[in-house]
């Protein structure tokens, strides 16, 4: 996945708020890449989605549940 389509996730799932915004699912995603890679892997995103539940300050299931019920 590339980070158009990671953003596209935050997004259509309704999980950008005050809390967690465009700029910190961006830098997400740079931190959780490797240095030269464009895509990350299924690990890398579940990763990223546990950096989302930390800046939301909510349980990583919260975050799962959101990106599963879309």
């Amino acid at each position: 996945m590339d980070g158009k389509g990671f953003a596209k996730i935050a997004k259509d799932t309704k999980l950008l708020d005050k809390k967690l915004t465009t700029t910190d699912v961006d830098l997400a995603f740079s931190k959780i890449k490797e240095r030269t890679a464009r895509r990350i892997t299924f690990e890398q995103f579940l990763a990223g989605l546990e950096l989302f539940a930390q800046k939301k300050a909510v349980g990583v299931e919260a975050v799962y549940a959101k990106i599963g019920a879309s």
